[in-house]
C-alpha cells in the first residue's frame, strides 16, 4: 500500500514539475516576445503584455497568445484572419516571420555573437544624396546604438560619432537634408557630435579639425573643399556676428570676419568660392532682412536682395532686380552691370516672356525661343547644369512636367504628375496615381513604389524616404533595387 502511495504520489510531482516548467518557458517566452521588433525598413511590430499587437501602418489592433507547444505564437489580425508562426533566429539575431507583413527583429534580444564582426544591419534616419562617391547618414545598429557618419557607394564606413548628428539644430528648426544648409560632401563635410561640437572630415573620412579648436559655433555651408562657419561674438557692447572660412586641411582660409547681419540657419554655397547667406540686421527694434555675399577667396563681402539660389558660374552670377525687368550681372568682386531685359533668371539662363518663351544662356549669349507650348501654358521653367525643367497646366486642368535641353529640344513628352527633385541626370516626381517615381532625364523609369518619396539622385544612386515617415531612409540604385542595407564598419 505504502509503495502504491509513494507511486501516485511521485506521479503527482513529476506532473506539477512537468506543468509548472511548461508554465516558466511559456512565461519566460511571453517576456522575450513582448516589445518592439523591427523591420529592415524600420516599421515595428509592437506586442503588449496585455495579449494585444498593432502592426505600424495597419489599421486596428490584433491579439497574440502562445499555444500549449509554449514555442508557436498566434497572430489574430483586426479582421479575424490568423498567423501562426515562432521565433526563428539568424545571424542578425532573433526573428519573427508574419508573412506578406514582413520579417521583425527584436533589437533587445540580439545576440552580437552572431553578428559578422564587419557587416552590421541597420536602420537609416537620415540621409544625404551622395556627392563624389560619399554621403552623411545617421543610423541605429539593431543594437539600440545611434551613429552619425561618413559613408561610401560600398557601404564602408568612413568616420563615424556615437550619438551624433549631420544637421545642426538651430533653436529647434533642423536644416534638413536636401533643403537649405544641406549637409552633404562637397570636398570636405562636417559632422556635430553629441554636445554640438562640429567635427570638420575629409574624404578619407579624417577629422581635419574641430569647432573645439578653431573656437567657432557651427558650420554653415561647406562647397569646393571650404567650409563656412560661424561665431557669435556679441557682449554687452553690441552685436558682433562673424564669418570665416577653413579648408580641406583643417587651416583658416579666411579668417574672422565680421559682418553686422546674423544668418538665418539658411546658407549655401553658390559656386566661384561664393558662399550667400540669409541674414537679419536688428536695429532699434526693427529688422533689416538680406543677403551676404562672401567671397571665401578675397574675404570681401556684399549685402544685398539678391535671390537665394543665385548662380556663379566662371565668376559671372546673373539676378533681376524685383524692382524691374532688367537683368543685372554681377562677379565675385562684387561689381554690378545692367545688361538685358527679363522676366526672371533661373541656373544661368535669362527667361523672357512674350507669345512663346525666349530662353538665353547667359554665359554664352546663345538664345532660343521654346515653342512647343506658348507662355501662357508654362507654369514654370527652372535650369540646373544646363538642362530645365518645365511644368505645364494641361487644358485638362493636371499638372505636366518635361524635361528640355539647352537649345530648348524636349527630351520626352511631358508627364502628367509633379516633380520633387531633379537634375542632368534623372527626376523624381508623383504620378497622377499618387505613385512615386524617379527615372532618367532621358525618360527611362527606373523606380515606382507608392509607399516612398524619393529625392536627389547622383553617383547613379537616388535617395529616398519611406512616405509620410521622416525616420526611414534607404537609398536605390538605377535598377529600381534597394542598397546598402547593410554597412561595413
Amino acid at each position: 500500500m505504502k509503495t502504491k502511495i509513494k507511486q501516485t504520489l511521485a506521479t503527482a510531482l513529476a506532473l506539477i514539475f512537468v506543468l509548472c516548467t511548461l508554465t516558466a518557458c511559456k512565461s519566460d517566452n511571453q517576456t522575450s516576445i513582448v516589445g518592439k521588433w523591427y523591420d529592415s525598413s524600420g516599421e515595428y511590430l509592437d506586442i503588449r503584455s496585455d495579449g494585444t499587437y498593432k502592426l505600424e501602418n495597419d489599421y486596428g489592433t490584433g491579439t497574440w497568445k502562445i499555444l500549449k507547444d509554449g514555442q508557436t505564437i498566434e497572430f489574430k489580425d483586426f479582421y479575424g484572419s490568423i498567423l501562426k508562426t515562432r521565433i526563428e533566429i539568424d545571424k542578425n539575431g532573433k526573428y519573427i516571420d508574419l508573412g506578406n507583413s514582413g520579417v521583425f527583429y527584436n533589437i533587445k534580444n540580439i545576440q552580437n555573437e552572431n553578428l559578422d564582426s564587419n557587416e552590421i544591419s541597420v536602420i537609416k534616419t537620415k540621409i544625404s544624396p551622395f556627392s563624389d562617391n560619399r554621403a552623411l547618414i545617421e543610423y541605429k545598429e539593431l543594437s539600440g546604438k545611434k551613429y552619425a557618419a561618413m559613408i561610401d557607394t560600398e557601404g564602408h564606413i568612413l568616420y563615424k560619432l556615437e550619438n551624433g548628428s549631420i544637421s545642426f539644430d538651430f533653436n529647434n528648426k533642423l536644416n534638413y537634408i536636401g533643403g537649405w544648409g544641406y549637409r552633404g560632401f562637397d570636398g570636405v563635410a562636417y559632422i556635430y557630435d553629441s554636445s554640438n561640437n562640429c567635427h570638420i572630415i575629409n574624404k578619407n573620412g579624417e577629422v581635419v579639425t574641430k569647432s573645439t579648436e578653431k573656437d567657432f559655433n557651427h558650420a554653415l555651408a561647406c562647397g569646393d573643399g571650404m567650409v563656412l562657419v560661424y561665431k557669435d561674438n556679441s557682449n554687452i557692447n553690441g552685436n558682433k556676428y562673424c564669418y570665416g572660412i577653413i579648408d580641406s586641411e583643417g587651416n583658416w582660409k579666411t579668417n574672422f570676419i565680421e559682418i553686422p547681419y546674423q544668418h538665418n540657419n539658411h546658407a549655401r554655397y553658390a559656386g566661384s568660392g561664393i558662399f550667400i547667406i540669409n541674414a537679419t540686421k536688428s536695429s532699434g527694434g526693427f529688422k533689416e532682412y538680406g543677403t551676404i555675399l562672401f567671397n571665401s577667396y578675397t574675404g570681401k563681402y556684399d549685402i544685398m536682395s539678391a535671390d537665394m539660389n543665385l548662380e556663379f558660374i566662371n565668376n559671372i552670377a546673373y539676378y533681376k532686380d524685383n524692382n524691374d525687368n532688367v537683368c543685372t550681372r554681377i562677379n565675385t568682386d562684387f561689381e554690378k552691370e545692367k545688361v538685358a531685359t527679363c522676366d526672371y533668371f533661373t541656373g544661368g539662363y535669362s527667361i523672357l516672356k512674350e507669345e512663346y518663351l525666349t530662353i538665353t544662356n547667359c554665359s554664352t549669349g546663345k538664345s532660343v525661343k521654346f515653342t512647343e507650348f506658348k507662355s501662357n501654358q508654362i507654369s514654370a521653367i527652372t535650369f540646373k547644369d544646363n538642362c530645365g525643367l518645365v511644368e505645364l497646366k494641361g487644358n485638362d486642368g493636371n499638372m505636366y512636367f518635361t524635361i528640355i535641353n539647352s537649345d530648348g529640344i524636349m527630351q520626352f513628352e511631358p508627364i502628367k504628375g509633379w516633380a520633387y527633385d531633379w537634375n542632368k541626370d534623372a527626376i523624381s516626381y508623383k504620378d497622377s496615381d499618387n505613385g512615386r517615381c524617379i527615372m532618367k532625364t532621358s525618360g527611362e523609369k527606373f523606380f515606382f513604389d507608392s509607399d516612398y518619396l524619393t529625392y536627389g539622385y547622383s553617383d547613379g544612386i537616388c535617395t529616398a524616404r519611406a512616405y509620410n515617415d521622416d525616420d526611414i531612409w534607404f537609398y536605390v540604385n538605377d535598377k529600381g533595387e534597394k542598397i546598402l542595407e547593410t554597412l561595413y564598419d
